[in-house]
């Protein structure tokens, strides 16, 4: 199941289930929480590039709901594995 972001909401989908997560934007207040869910998705991983600041690249392999908030947070990063011996420039 691949993540991505839905052009029309702009939220994170998995296949074809909205999360209700918005993948741009300011954050904004913390919900209350809520009761532990049936979710599978806490045990299922996939791999996304994380890009460094100096721009090396590091395949980091990350529950769902983990990698969709690193994802949101750093934008040069992308799912799947990171190529072999690739540096990012900011140029």
């Amino acid at each position: 199941m691949t993540p991505h972001i839905d052009p029309v909401t702009g939220n994170w989908f998995l296949g074809t289930t909205d999360t209700g997560d918005h993948a741009q934007g300011e954050q904004g207040i913390q919900g209350i929480q809520g009761e532990p869910g049936e979710c599978e998705c806490d045990k299922e991983k996939i791999n996304i590039c994380h890009v460094t600041p100096s721009g090396q690249k590091n395949t980091l392999n990350l529950p769902i709901p983990a990698a969709l908030a690193h994802l949101s947070e750093h934008p040069l990063d992308t799912i799947g594995a990171c190529p072999i011996e690739e540096v990012v420039t900011n140029d």
